[in-house]
């Protein structure tokens, strides 16, 4: 699974004290070639099993839409998700909107730089019979860090208050303990006190 694109579409509600600031995302996760594989391209969003009952571990792509979840918000709901078929590749499109949790980091006023981040992951494990990993694809330029489109004046209302840097960062990773790892990806935002 790839990232295909991400985008803070509103940053609002930054509470310093609180440790939290509310915001609206849209990603895009795409399997390459997706629409070409059987199991994946099945509208079913059902875990699948045979004519026996028997799980075969072959789930659509609707399936994994509904693995996602995010690792650091207090409270969050999908304004809408689904799946698009884009040539031979299957984007699972997810737009979210919630309030984040984060540790701020503003304690070199005035050259204060602070990252607004939020953590998405599939819940299924990078190990076992289903093994997920998130990757940058034709994003990684190198590293893990991509640059992408900037957020506009509209969605940013404390531009009062704050710098919003002219783009984004990407990361991907994986999250949990022991036995228990999950694939996750992380994108951020980047301000600077005014």
């Amino acid at each position: 699974m790839e990232v295909g694109s991400a985008d803070f579409l509103q940053l609002t509600s930054i509470d310093v004290i609180g440790q939290t600031f509310d915001a609206k995302l849209y990603v895009e996760l795409v399997f390459p070639g997706g629409a070409d594989d059987p199991d994946l391209s099945k509208s079913s969003a059902e875990f699948p099993v045979d004519a026996e009952g028997i799980p075969t571990f072959r789930p659509s792509a609707q399936w994994f839409l509904n693995q996602v979840d995010v690792n650091n918000s207090v409270d969050y709901h999908f304004i809408d998700k689904k799946v698009l078929t884009k040539e031979h590749d299957l984007h699972l499109c997810v737009y979210l909107s919630g309030k984040f949790t984060e540790t701020y980091e503003l304690q070199d006023f005035p050259f204060d730089v602070q990252f607004l981040t939020v953590s998405i992951s599939i819940n299924c494990r990078t190990t076992g019979k289903i093994p997920v990993r998130i990757t940058l694809g034709n994003a990684d330029n190198g590293g893990a860090q991509w640059a992408h489109r900037p957020i506009g004046d509209v969605a940013f209302p404390l531009e009062h208050v704050y710098n919003l840097r002219n783009q984004l960062i990407v990361s991907v990773g994986e999250h949990g303990m022991d036995a228990r790892i999950f694939p996750a990806m992380n994108v951020a935002a980047v301000l600077m006190r005014r």
